[in-house]
């Protein structure tokens, strides 16, 4: 098996790479950072990534994602583990679980009506991850209910 980048790949780490490190020093968590700070640099690191085009990696353009390969995520991921950012793993629960499974399974017509702009972090539940849909939703704004269906659907 080869691991190593395909040249397309190497270009988009390159790219990552540098727009990291000029990037992310400015959202380094302070020592002592209070929880709301940390949450407040979460909130600001992942609509800065939205705002590049750097979050929502496999969701469609149509949903506010990147419509890309889900290799690019993987490559982005590596990179951002390599430099200092603010990172709260519930953050990405909602759209790398919850937003795959609403793609594949809701009815085209619920997904037409979404909110488009999944990345943009405006929502008080932030996410931005790969197949974490990158979507301003988090697991706990998730409400799934179960009902017979009477109309055969």
């Amino acid at each position: 098996m080869d691991f190593e980048d395909s040249p397309a790949e190497a270009a988009f780490r390159k790219e990552v790479r540098a727009w990291l490190e000029e990037t992310a020093p400015r959202f380094a968590v302070p020592n002592g950072a209070s929880d709301a700070e940390k949450v407040r640099l979460v909130r600001a690191w992942t609509a800065e990534k939205a705002k590049a085009g750097y979050c929502g990696f496999i969701l469609p353009r149509s949903l506010g994602g990147r419509g890309g390969d889900p290799i690019e995520e993987v490559i982005f991921l590596e990179e951002q583990a390599r430099v200092a950012v603010p990172h709260i793993e519930t953050f990405n629960l909602g759209p790398g679980t919850a937003l795959p499974v609403l793609m594949k399974h809701a009815h085209p017509e619920h997904v037409r009506v979404w909110p488009a702009p999944r990345c943009a972090a405006r929502s008080s539940g932030v996410s931005c991850s790969p197949s974490r849909a990158q979507a301003p939703m988090s697991l706990p704004f998730v409400r799934v209910r179960c009902v017979t269906a009477t109309n055969g659907s």
